[in-house]
């Protein structure tokens, strides 16, 4: 089992993808309607203090959280970093009416869903096993 909070907290600025990345956590009321934010501008995973301790108690959703703003992270750091708009205008946080359709192939919530389901996947119950 990955261990999410020991991989933001210690290893993955050691990986060299962004030497300058901070995972900070925060008291919930500074995410009010979020479990936690990213930043590429800034170089940092802000995650409510609720969701961090659990996560650290192996909760799942905590955890899943804590992986699926890695992904926005990986992902908006990949533009980011390889593309024409380097700029603080690059990445907005977004939120649609309800009655808006993003199609799931093309929605990033639901891209860093699958991430983290993917990542956090037991490796040996899903070894062996076909995509479907």
């Amino acid at each position: 089992m990955l261990h999410i909070v020991g991989f933001l907290d210690k290893r993955f600025a050691k990986l060299g993808f962004d030497p300058a990345f901070n995972l900070e956590v925060v008291a919930d009321e500074e995410l009010p309607g979020r479990f936690g934010e990213t930043v590429p501008s800034e170089h940092v995973i802000r995650i409510r203090e609720t969701i961090y301790l659990k996560a650290l108690a192996g909760d799942g959703f905590a955890r899943q959280v804590m992986a699926h703003e890695l992904w926005h992270y990986l992902w908006h750091n990949s533009l980011w970093h390889n593309s024409l708009w380097h700029n603080s205008e690059t990445v907005s946080y977004g939120y649609v009416d309800d009655s808006f359709h993003i199609p799931d192939e093309i929605n990033p919530e639901k891209q860093a869903d699958a991430f983290a389901a993917e990542l956090l996947a037991p490796s040996d119950t899903v070894r062996g096993k076909k995509i479907h």
